[in-house]
C-alpha cells in the first residue's frame, strides 16, 4: 500500500518474494513464508478468534498465504 499515513517517506511495499531472496542474500537459509492471519486488524478480537480456528489450512496455501493480514518468514540464521 505503501506510505498510507504520509509518515514514512520512503515507505513502499515489497514482494513476499522480494522479502524471501533479500533474507536468502544476506546469508539466511532454509527460508519459508506463513501466512499468521487472514482476519483484518480492525475485525473485533472474538471474530478473529473464531477465524483463526477456521482459516489454518488457507494460511499455508498458495496462493493464500500471501492474502493474509500478516505473514512471517521462518529461516535460520547465518553461522559465524
Amino acid at each position: 500500500m505503501g506510505d498510507v499515513i504520509g509518515l514514512v517517506p520512503d515507505e513502499r511495499p515489497i514482494s513476499p518474494n522480494q522479502l524471501t531472496e533479500e533474507l536468502n542474500n544476506v546469508g539466511f537459509s532454509n527460508s519459508s513464508l506463513k501466512g499468521l492471519s487472514l482476519g483484518h486488524q480492525r475485525f473485533p478480537p472474538f471474530l478473529r478468534a473464531i477465524l483463526l480456528l477456521f482459516d489454518y489450512p488457507f494460511r499455508n496455501l498458495w496462493p493464500l498465504k500471501f492474502l493474509c493480514s500478516y505473514i512471517a518468514w521462518y529461516c535460520e540464521k547465518p553461522k559465524n
